[in-house]
C-alpha cells in the first residue's frame, strides 16, 4: 500500500508540473502523508475560460464536483450533502444549495438572492410553498412599517385575507377588504374583545366631514349608531340601573311638605336630592342618575298634585254644604 501511495503522489506531481491529467490505474488509491499536502495550480497570469481564475478542481465521473479559485469567492461545489454539514464561520451562497440532509450553522448565513422552501423558483426573498413559518420565543421585526399582504394577484378572492388563529388552529380574527372580523371558537368564546391597556380610541376618517365619524353596524351592515363631533345618533339607549323611584309610592315614604321644599329652594337654589350646577359642570352629567331623579321628582309632584286635589275637593264639598245651609236659611225667611 505504501508503494501505491508513493506512485500516485509522484504521478500527481508530474501531472501538475506538466499540465497533463493524472489518472489512477486502479480503484481505491489514497494520497496520504504525515504532514501537510500542498496542491498548487499554475501561478502565471493566464486565465482558464469560464472559471474566473486558475482553479484546483476535483472530478468524479468526469464531472466537476468542487473547486477552489482565486477570485475571492473561495470554495465552490455542486455536490449534494448526504450528511449533516456544520459551518463554523461565515457562509456566502451566490447560487443554489440543495441539501438532502441537515444543515447546521453556528454562525450566520448570508443569501444574496432568494430562499425557496418547497419551491425551486422563489418569487420573494423567502418563499415557502405549502408550509408554515414557525418562530418559537421570537419576534417578527421590521425597521419600518410591517406589512402583511396576501397575494395581490388574487385581489378580491374569498381567501384574499389575513387570518390570526389560536393555539387550536381556530380562526379568531381575520382582515378582509379593510374590515376586521372577530369569530367564535370551540370554547364558546363569543365574538371577541377589543381592549387597550390605555385609552381605546376609535377614529373616523377626516378627508371629508361625512367621513369624520365612527359608525356601528348590525349583522346586515346597516348603520345603527354614529358618533360625530361629540354627538351620538342612535335609535334607543338602555341604561342598567339598580333602582327606580317607585319607592316614592311606598306607604313609609316621607314626602317633604311643600313649605319645607320652598325653604330648601330658597336656601340652596336647587331641588332636594338633585346635584348642583357646579357638581354637574365639573363632573359631568350622570344620565342614569339624573333620569332616576327626574322620575322621582315627577312622582313626588304627582303626590303633591293628588294632595292638592283632595284639599280642593274637600273645600268644594265644604263650600257646597255652606251654600245649602245659606239657601235653607233664606227659604225660611
Amino acid at each position: 500500500m505504501k508503494n501505491k501511495t508513493i506512485r500516485v503522489a509522484i504521478l500527481l506531481a508530474l501531472g501538475l508540473i506538466g499540465g497533463n491529467q493524472v489518472q489512477a490505474q486502479n480503484q481505491g488509491h489514497v494520497i496520504g502523508t504525515v504532514r501537510a499536502i500542498t496542491i498548487s495550480a499554475d501561478t502565471d497570469s493566464s486565465q482558464i475560460p469560464g472559471t474566473g481564475g486558475e482553479p484546483i478542481r476535483f472530478y468524479t465521473r468526469n464531472r466537476a464536483v468542487a473547486y477552489f479559485h482565486d477570485t475571492g469567492i473561495g470554495f465552490q461545489t455542486s455536490a449534494n450533502f448526504e450528511q449533516p454539514v456544520s459551518f463554523q464561520r461565515l457562509v456566502n451562497m451566490r447560487s443554489s444549495l440543495e441539501l438532502s440532509g441537515n444543515l447546521g450553522m453556528s454562525g450566520r448565513l448570508y443569501v444574496n438572492n432568494r430562499i425557496g422552501v418547497g419551491i425551486g423558483s422563489p418569487a420573494e426573498k423567502i418563499h415557502v410553498l405549502n408550509g408554515n413559518i414557525r418562530v418559537d420565543d421570537g419576534k417578527f421585526i421590521a425597521k419600518e412599517a410591517l406589512v402583511l399582504q396576501p397575494d395581490a394577484r388574487r385581489a378580491g378572492h374569498p381567501y384574499d385575507k389575513i387570518v390570526f388563529n389560536n393555539n387550536r388552529s381556530e380562526e379568531m380574527i381575520h382582515f378582509f377588504r379593510g374590515n376586521m372580523y372577530l369569530h367564535h371558537t370551540s370554547n364558546n368564546e363569543k365574538g371577541g374583545l377589543i381592549a387597550s391597556d390605555d385609552a381605546l380610541q376609535l377614529k373616523g376618517g377626516n378627508s371629508t366631514e361625512a367621513n369624520d365619524r365612527v359608525e356601528f353596524l348590525n349583522s346586515a351592515n346597516e348603520v345603527k349608531t354614529t358618533i360625530q363631533d361629540g354627538v351620538v345618533r342612535t335609535n334607543e339607549i338602555r341604561l342598567n340601573v339598580s333602582t327606580f323611584p317607585d319607592y316614592v309610592f311606598a306607604n313609609d315614604y316621607k314626602l317633604m311638605p311643600l313649605e319645607e321644599v320652598d325653604a330648601f329652594i330658597q336656601k340652596n337654589k336647587h331641588l332636594p336630592n338633585v346635584p348642583t350646577e357646579t357638581e354637574v359642570v365639573k363632573e359631568g352629567m350622570n344620565v342614569g342618575q339624573i333620569n332616576t331623579l327626574l322620575v322621582e321628582k315627577v312622582e313626588e309632584l304627582t303626590l303633591y298634585t293628588i294632595q292638592q286635589e283632595k284639599k280642593i275637593k274637600k273645600q268644594e264639598e265644604q263650600i257646597q254644604e255652606l251654600l245649602k245651609r245659606m239657601n235653607a236659611l233664606e227659604n225660611k225667611n
